[in-house]
This record gives C-alpha cells, structure tokens and sequence, in this order.
C-alpha cells in the first residue's frame, strides 16, 4: 500500500482563499505508519513543513517553474528551500521538484519544461 497526502498551495492560508488551507496534520493524520507516505505539496515550502514527519520519504513539489525567465531564476532559487530537482535532505527522505511543463504568465522560459514521470520501488 501507499499513502498519498495532498497539500494546497501555502499562500492560501496568507490570502484566506475560501475553504482551501494547507492542513498539514489534517493530511496525514490518521494513517497506519507502517505503509510508506508520498506528500504531494504544491509548493516546495509545504515539503519543508511535510518533513518534519518522520516517517514521510518522499514529497513531490512544484511551483517554481524553475525561476522560468533568467532574471528571476536567482531571486527564485534563494527563497525556495528547494528549487528544481532531486533532493535528499536526510537519509533515505526525497524532495522532488518538477520545473513543469508550461510556463507563468510570460509565455516564455529558460529552463526545459519537463513532464516527469517516476518509479517507486518498494524497499
């Protein structure tokens, strides 16, 4: 089995966007430990918060686009904890973040649009 958690985009607690929230403990309260957690998270500060669980491995981010125009690309690099990529941030726990395949408002970037598609293997 495998468990996969949602979490919303974290501006939405800043903005009150309706009935949208990140809830974290909401997210993954609840579950048999034993059966491993992937946390999708929208953007790559809900992965920060998601891997303060111990038992999450693996969570799948975005939002960035990678910095998307070469200006922005520093300014978004240094105030994500993760940008773009494959990252370990402990032993055996997985941060992804996608650039995505489309662009944010300006129709137009630097970095490779990407549609990435993942294997997990049981351990």
């Amino acid at each position: 089995g495998l468990y996969l958690a949602g979490l919303e985009d974290i501006e939405s607690r800043r903005i009150n966007y309706g009935t949208h929230s990140t809830d974290l403990h909401a997210a993954l309260s609840g579950r048999d430990k034993g059966i491993p957690t992937v946390v999708l998270a929208h953007q790559p500060w809900g992965a920060l918060e998601a891997l303060v669980w111990d038992d999450v491995r693996l969570v799948l981010s975005g939002h960035t686009h990678a910095g998307q125009i070469l200006p922005f690309m520093l300014p978004v690099y240094l105030y994500n904890p993760f940008f773009c990529g494959l990252y370990q941030p402990h032993p055996g726990v997985y941060v992804y973040v996608s650039p995505g395949s489309l662009y944010y408002m300006v129709p137009f970037r630097h970095y490779r649009p990407e549609i990435t598609r993942l294997t997990l293997l049981s351990v």
